[in-house]
């Protein structure tokens, strides 16, 4: 019960780091040496532009999955979907930081809280097949 509940608090703490406007950076090439990095929310449109829509991708499906989450608590349906979405949303956001170059702190976070909370949901879906013993 508690670790649906830590997923859902990883999730949302994820898209409130991603709404911050410095949680993601660009590089841009000014010139042939020298390069610029800007900050920038992963809900700006910016990086999209520049043929990376993986930040986007990632703030989409992470919305996607609390909604799925939030739905399988308090409807007790299965929760395969919204791990599915927030397993997506993680895979997004590692190819963030590959496409990053040099990643901030936020990028990194938004990572961790991201596999953190597939995690807590894998292991609560794995708890729920186990059989108890007397």
């Amino acid at each position: 019960m508690k670790k649906k509940y830590g997923s859902l608090l990883c999730a949302i703490l994820a898209l409130i780091l991603m709404a911050l406007p410095f949680s993601m950076t660009l590089t841009f090439a000014t010139g042939p040496d020298n390069k610029i990095r800007k900050a920038f929310s992963y809900f700006d449109l910016t990086a999209v532009g520049y043929a990376n829509p993986f930040p986007f991708l990632t703030a989409a499906l992470c919305i996607a999955g609390i909604v799925l989450l939030l739905s399988s608590i308090y409807r007790k349906r299965r929760r395969k979907p919204a791990l599915a979405c927030l397993a997506s949303a993680a895979l997004a956001a590692a190819i963030c930081l590959f496409f990053s170059g040099v990643p901030n702190g936020w990028e990194i976070a938004v990572f961790f809280l991201l596999a953190g909370s597939v995690l807590l949901l894998l292991e609560e879906d794995a708890g729920g097949k186990t059989k108890k013993s007397p």
